[in-house]
Formats: C-alpha cells, sequence, structure tokens
C-alpha cells in the first residue's frame, strides 16, 4: 500500500477508520491488537512526520515499505517501531526509527554509555537500540549489503518533550550518530527535518520493497574476521582438549564433505556429551572453521540456542570476539526458524478460524500454510542457512507431546523446532545431554531427531559421544538408520 505523507495525514485526521480497514487488507494482518497499535500510533507518526519536506517522501506498509511498522530484523535481530527508506544523493538510504511513549522527566544518565536511569532502575538507552538495529542491517540484510544502501536511525519520545538528559555523557556521543526528538513544534518543524535532510530526501519503492523481502546474510568477510579470532589461541575461551579435538576433527570432516561440492548434501550430527564435557568448545570451534575455510561456501553459518539466557551468552562471546562489532548477529536463537510466530498466527486464524487443527497435526497445519498464505511465513525458507549448530538442542521443544504445547513464542501447530532447524539447514550439528532429564517443555529427544531427518531425506545421520575417555562415533548413511562403526 502506497500512501504520500501529505495523504496519510488527510487521511489521519479525516478517515482514520478507512485507512485502518485498508491497512488490513494490504498488511492481512486482522487482528484486533494490530488496529489498536495502529490507532495509537499512526497519528503519532503524523505528527512527528507533519513538516512540508515530507510531503512528497512515500509510505508504504506490511509487506512493501518506505515506512514498515513494526519491521522484523532479518534472522531474528529484533523489531524496530519503523523504517523509512528512499533514497539521498541517488543512493538507497533507510532510517530507522524507535518511537518510545514514555514519561521522560525525571531520567537521568546511568552509568555507562547505552544505560538510563528510570524510575529507580537501569534501563537500555533508546538510542543504543537503535544502533543495534542498525548494526544488524548493514552486517545481515541482504538488501542492505547487495545495493550497498546508507542505514541511518534516531528516536522519537511521542509523549514527553523534557528528553534533554539522554544527550548527557556518557551518552553525548551515543546521540549524536544516533539522536533524539520528540513530537514538540521546535523538533516537528526544525530539527527532524533538518536530520533527514542529509539522510533520506527522495522516495524510492524500488528498494523500498525489496528492502522489506530482505532476508538473512552474512558477510563472509565479517565472519571470517570473527572466526579468525575466536581460533587464536592466545585470546579463544574455546580450547579444546583431549577427545574433544578428535570430535571436532570428525565434524568438520563431515561438514566440509556436505557442503564443499556442487550438490550440497542435507546431513544431520549429532554431538552427545554430559555437562563439562566441551560440547559449546567443539561447537563454537567447528563453526569458527568453518567460517574461515576457503573451501566452504558462500551462505549462513550460525549458532543457534534455545533459550534467551543462552542466546544472550553466546552473543557476548562472539560480540566480544568481533573487534569491529556485528559478531552477535551471527547468533540465531531456534525460535526464528520457525513458519510463523505468534501474533501473525493469530491474525491468520481470525481469518481463516476452521483451517488449523492442534498441534499433533502439524505436518497438516503445514501443508495448509503452504496453500492458503504463504507469504505470512516469517520464519526461515529452506535450506535458508549452510550450517546450523545447536547448543543444548535437548531443550528444543517438540509440540507432539503435551509439555511442548503453549506459548513459547513461537506457532507451536507447526511442528518441532529441530524439524525446521532440519528443513532450513543444509547440515544441521545438534549438541545434547542425553542424560539430562526432560524439564517442562525441553523435550527432544535421539529418536525424535531420527525420526524427523527421515522425513526430510536426510543423507546422513552420523552420532558423535564426547562420554568418558572413549570417542565413539556412529555414521548412518542414507536413511536414519544402518550400519554402524565405531573408533576407539
Amino acid at each position: 500500500m502506497l500512501l504520500k505523507l501529505a495523504e496519510f495525514r488527510i487521511r489521519i485526521a479525516s478517515d482514520i477508520d478507512g485507512l485502518i480497514s485498508d491497512l488490513k487488507q494490504s498488511t492481512k494482518r486482522f487482528g484486533f491488537e494490530e488496529e489498536q497499535s495502529w490507532r495509537s500510533s499512526l497519528p503519532k507518526v503524523s505528527r512527528a512526520f507533519s513538516d512540508k519536506s515530507f510531503d512528497n517522501l512515500h509510505l508504504f506498509f506490511g509487506s512493501n515499505g518506505n515506512l514498515a511498522l513494526e519491521y522484523r530484523m532479518p534472522g531474528g535481530g529484533g523489531w524496530a517501531d519503523l523504517v523509512l527508506l528512499g533514497q539521498h544523493n541517488k543512493k538507497p538510504s533507510a532510517v530507522v526509527v524507535e518511537l518510545k511513549d514514555w514519561i521522560t522527566r525525571g531520567d537521568v544518565p546511568g552509568c555507562g554509555e547505552g544505560l538510563m536511569e528510570r524510575h529507580g532502575r537501569s534501563e537500555g538507552h533508546p538510542s543504543d537500540q537503535v544502533r543495534g538495529y542498525v548494526e544488524w542491517c548493514q552486517n545481515y540484510h541482504s538488501v542492505v549489503h547487495d545495493r550497498a544502501a546508507s542505514l541511518h536511525g534516531c528516536v522519537i519520545f511521542t509523549r514527553d518533550p523534557y528528553y534533554q538528559a539522554y544527550g548527557l555523557p556518557p551518552n553525548d556521543e551515543l546521540t549524536r550518530s544516533y539522536p533524539c526528538f520528540s513530537t514538540d513544534q521546535h523538533d516537528i518543524a526544525k530539527r527532524l527535518p533538518e536530520f533527514f535532510k542529509t539522510r533520506l530526501t527522495e522516495p524510492d519503492r524500488d528498494f523500498a520493497e525489496a528492502f522489506e523481502k530482505g532476508v538473512y546474510k552474512q558477510s563472509r568477510g565479517l565472519i571470517r574476521q570473527i572466526g579468525e579470532q575466536i581460533l587464536n589461541p592466545e585470546q579463544s575461551p574455546f580450547v579444546l582438549i583431549e577427545n574433544q579435538r578428535m570430535a571436532f576433527a570428525l565434524v568438520k570432516a563431515r561438514v566440509i564433505s556436505a557442503v564443499a561440492q556442487r550438490k550440497l548434501k542435507k546431513t544431520v550430527i549429532l554431538i552427545e556429551g554430559p555437562p563439562g564435557s566441551g560440547k559449546s568448545a567443539v561447537a563454537a570451534n567447528v563453526w569458527a572453521s568453518l567460517s574461515v575455510d576457503p573451501r566452504v561456501p558462500e551462505g549462513n553459518i550460525v549458532v543457534a540456542t534455545t533459550s534467551a539466557s543462552q542466546t544472550s551468552n553466546w552473543r557476548f562471546l562472539f560480540s566480544r570476539a568481533a573487534a569491529a562489532g556485528g559478531g552477535a548477529g551471527v547468533v540465531a536463537a531456534a525460535t526464528g526458524y520457525t513458519p510463523m510466530h505468534t501474533t501473525q498466527f493469530g491474525s491468520l486464524r481470525d481469518r481463516f478460524p476452521t483451517a488449523f487443527k492442534k498441534e499433533a497435526y502439524w505436518r497438516d497445519n503445514l501443508r495448509m500454510l503452504r496453500s492458503l498464505a504463504p507469504e505470512f511465513r516469517s520464519g526461515s525458507k529452506d535450506d535458508e542457512f549452510l550450517v546450523s549448530i545447536v547448543d543444548e538442542a535437548h531443550a528444543l521443544i517438540n509440540p507432539e507431546h503435551v509439555e511442548g504445547v503453549g506459548q513459547h513464542g513461537f506457532a507451536t501447530a507447526f511442528g518441532p523446532q529441530a524439524y525446521h532447524i532440519m528443513r532450513s539447514s543444509v547440515v544441521s550439528v545438534f549438541l545434547m545431554d542425553v542424560r539430562q532429564g526432560f524439564r517442562d517443555q525441553e523435550n527432544t529427544t535421539i529418536s525424535d531427531l531420527k525420526r524427523w531427518a527421515g522425513e526430510l531425506g536426510v543423507e546422513v545421520f552420523e552420532e558423535v559421544s564426547l562420554a568418558g575417555n572413549q570417542f565413539r562415533c556412529a555414521d548412518r548413511r542414507n536413511t536414519p538408520t544402518g550400519s554402524k562403526h565405531s573408533w576407539g
């Protein structure tokens, strides 16, 4: 849906109900929550961009976007409130905008850059949040890479004009790069237009539509630099000893065999061992060695995680290894592999209330999704990742069983997380503690993995054990069952 900003403001003032109805049809988002969000946020957007200098810029909503409300960064980099897209000096350009409907009077700078003190507690500075979105797009957005687009960002406080404390030290440098504005008259008429004058001045419908369809794409130069840091024995926290080295060598050899050829070979590798056996060290070294290996073709190589705390830990370690920034982007949350998040699925069920069954029939639901509304799919596409290395894979959620059903941040009606990781990856490496008691929804087993691998036509399913002093390996070719070999 395409509107000039001048027309958008007229419709907000005189026909917001009709505009929201049009947005529902354009974005295929029919839920009550979406409608309430639009009703609250669109007038604020209209006021923020009321200066005449914005009149000829276009807004695209939903799946096309010069303005993409609640834009999801590809690959799980978070949700930006809105993104304005176009060009400046004949070059594609985007501005990520974070809207904060906060009462800010009384807020004071925090103890370090990126922090503020609000209501007696520390909170992240919204400019740092925007910086994260911009850096993510710079490093991992396919269209930004392909078109060498410029990326910028800012914050707009929509409720309170008293935000001056947000620009004081230690956040003064941060807000010079990612400034803050309010919707008071001075900012709307002067500061915000001046900011855009040097960043986004002309519409570019082709770039806007391409940006909205962009996917997660790694820069091989960036991940090579991160990999070199991890493999540096003087700096790396991931040192391999004893049979961890043999496990690493075997896993790497199998991955290279699967990807370093003209026809990629869909492969699943299982590494099992108790706590302290070095599974995470093996995972990090496999990732790093693949990222620097010239035999490995272009493609996304990620470490996938199964919990928010685990994601934070892995992203911290990779960020520390990436001297130039952007390391966190090689860590993917397992929830991002599934076809649809819960909000989207709610909207889809509102539109097709009888189309989908309970979780036990997830295969039927997948087929129905592909036939009814493929444009709704927000998760990973088939074989989108070259290699996914999944830490603590026993904690992946399997909604085939009652303990895996519920609210988990992804639509469980479309099946197990591990199935979608295999579907989305040429090579899937699962690290598991098979002796750990499965708690609550943490219910994925080796037999589950073998069954789903068979459904997906996996050519190689190989097991590696780090338990005890003996290194063991089982190799099953062509199907998940077959001959077994072992090495002492």
